[in-house]
Formats: structure tokens, sequence, C-alpha cells
């Protein structure tokens, strides 16, 4: 016996559609499920998802005593231009969880005489 399946391209089309069609239902009724209790973000968790901070680099040098924490002039450019050490990115990281966040990363540093790091925290 021999079973011979032959699909046309016009076949093909109503074919992908019906395959979708299950697909799609598969995935409505999975996230219909109570696990986990919330899908995806809570309006509280997107609400707060993040916060900037001005930081004097003074206070944050005590979040990180292992690496250095300063900003440091863009070479060859001008001196206006800073740019952040890796002591000080880990050190903004710490400095937000210290706030209660989970993280924070390293936004800028400002070019005045008395250099503050904006730290930016993260839920």
């Amino acid at each position: 016996m021999k079973i011979k399946i032959q699909i046309t391209k016009k076949n093909i089309t109503p074919l992908l559609i019906g395959l979708f069609v299950i697909a799609g239902a598969i995935a409505v009724i999975a996230f219909g499920t109570s696990n986990p209790a919330v899908l995806g973000h809570t309006a509280d968790e997107v609400a707060n998802i993040s916060a900037a901070f001005s930081v004097p680099i003074a206070e944050l040098k005590g979040f990180n005593s292992a690496a250095e924490v300063s900003c440091v002039p863009n070479w060859p450019g001008d001196a206006t231009t800073k740019f952040a050490t890796p002591g000080t990115i880990s050190a903004c990281s710490r400095y937000c969880q210290t706030k209660g966040y989970n993280s924070g990363t390293f936004i800028e540093c400002d070019g005045n005489p008395q250099q503050t790091v904006m730290c930016s925290c993260i839920n």
C-alpha cells in the first residue's frame, strides 16, 4: 500500500492559517492559568520601574572600596565631557540597593568641580 500526500501552493495557506489558529488557542488557554499568580508585571512594578539619583562622588566612593570611583575626562576631547570608571558603575548598583532597589547602573558624570554622578536605580 502506497500513501501519497500532495500539498500544493493553493492548499498551504489554509493549512498555515489553521496551524496558527490552533497555536493561538493553546496560547490563550495557557495564558488563563493561575500559575504564576500574576503573569507579567503588576501595575506597581511598572509604575516604579526606576528612579535617577544625583550622588556626590565623595559619597559614592563609600560603596566600592575595591575599585576606583571617579569620573575621568574624555580623552582627547574636552574636559567637560566625563566618563565613569568601572568602579563607579558598580558603586551605583550598590548605592541603589541601599535605597531598596534591586540594582542600578551609571548614567552620567557631570562636568562641575564637585563631581556628582547620576545613578539609575531599577526594580
